[in-house]
């Protein structure tokens, strides 16, 4: 999943493609919104990016936090 126990966790590498919302809710009993807020939360560090109908990828962790 994503490299890590969440999406874009520790141990992610770049392009690693996380898998669907409903693959991630089910074997963790956690609601859909749940998933959207740490998708949120990670796309505003800039840890993955969200693409409707491309999903959901991990950027490359050496640019995370980091704005020029």
């Amino acid at each position: 999943m994503c490299g890590g126990n969440l999406p874009a966790g520790r141990g992610s590498s770049r392009g690693t493609h996380c898998p669907r919302i409903a693959e991630l809710c089910e074997p963790r009993r956690v609601s859909v919104s749940a998933i959207r807020t740490v998708f949120v939360r990670r796309a505003a560090l800039e840890a993955i990016d969200r693409h409707q109908g491309k999903g959901v990828h991990v950027t490359d962790p050496a640019t995370w936090l980091r704005r020029p």
